[in-house]
Formats: C-alpha cells, structure tokens, sequence
C-alpha cells in the first residue's frame, strides 16, 4: 500500500531556521535519534533516511551515539602498533632485568 501524500513511512524531515533540513529517526530499540548531519536540500535528506532504514534493514546499522567500548581503543593483536609496543615492552623488561642482576 502506498503512502499518503505528505507522509513518510520511515523518519522524518525538518527544515531549520537555517533552511537546511536535519532528519530525525527512530532506533530498533525505540529512542528517537537525530541524523549526524544537516543537508543543504530535502532531497539530500530523504536519501540519508533511505540509507539509514536499508542498514536497519540488513543489520548493518550501529548507535554512532551509543558509547564506545575500551576495546575499541585499544589497539588489536593484529595492529602494527600493538605489534610495536609488544616488541618495545620485551626490550623494556628485557633491559630492566638485566640492569637488576647486575645490581645484585
């Protein structure tokens, strides 16, 4: 079934003060959400809710204002960086327990 003229079956659209437009949707756990961006025209809009609902739709969509998680900042076993801290930490005990022993 069609929509009714005028009504959108998923978001909606406002124009600002500014005359762009923002987007406003709801999440799949209900809360009413704000796009991220402004558009300069509604149609701009419309395609932003557009893409929006197919990643609801596929699974693909994730809360960008949901808190991250430590482990998103902490780099994984397979980053190059974490590879080079790793490697410089080992260097780092390695000197220091040598230093030690030459101590006692």
């Amino acid at each position: 079934m069609p929509n009714k003229p005028g009504k959108r079956r998923f978001g909606s659209i406002r124009q600002l003060p500014s005359g762009r437009f923002q987007i406003r949707y709801s999440g799949p756990d209900g809360k009413i959400r704000l796009g991220e961006n402004t558009y300069a025209r509604e149609r701009d809009a419309e395609k932003a809710l557009s893409l929006i609902e197919a990643k609801m739709i596929t699974g693909d969509w994730t809360d960008l204002s949901a808190p991250r998680s430590s482990s998103a900042t902490t780099p994984t076993s397979g980053s190059p960086n974490a590879r080079t801290s790793a490697h410089a930490r080992s260097r780092s005990t390695r000197a220091c327990s040598s230093a030690t022993s030459a101590l006692i």
